[in-house]
């Protein structure tokens, strides 16, 4: 089970995901978050969340929002949720929100837009 779960984590990204996530819990995100979807790059990171573009069976290329539960503002997500709905051409996607230990995962369209 151990060698497993080390040859996923392996073929997921295991070094970009052990390099990036330091401050947020790394050791649940690497055992639970790596797992659901591959690591592709590093699309941007602030003070209160990072984005990766990450790959997804059921979605293709997307964007993965990261961020601590104590950063998470529910309030927010249900607007973010509300503007997608409206089909407006200029916001993002919103595909799924879940929690995963102490970190909030959103996954969006990925807008490659070099502006």
């Amino acid at each position: 089970m151990e060698q497993q779960r080390a040859e996923v984590l392996k073929t997921h990204g295991f070094e970009a995901c052990k390099n990036i996530f330091k401050k947020i819990h790394i050791n649940f995100f690497l055992q639970h978050v790596c797992f659901n979807f591959q690591v592709l790059r590093t699309l941007g990171k602030g003070g209160f969340s990072h984005v990766f573009q990450v790959k997804k069976q059921e979605y293709g290329v997307i964007a993965a929002k990261v961020m601590n539960e104590d950063e998470f503002d529910l309030n927010e997500w249900r607007t973010g949720f509300q503007l997608a709905q409206n089909r407006n051409p200029f916001i993002l996607k919103y595909h799924s929100a879940q929690m995963y230990g102490f970190n909030a995962v959103i996954l969006m369209d990925y807008a490659n837009m070099k502006v």
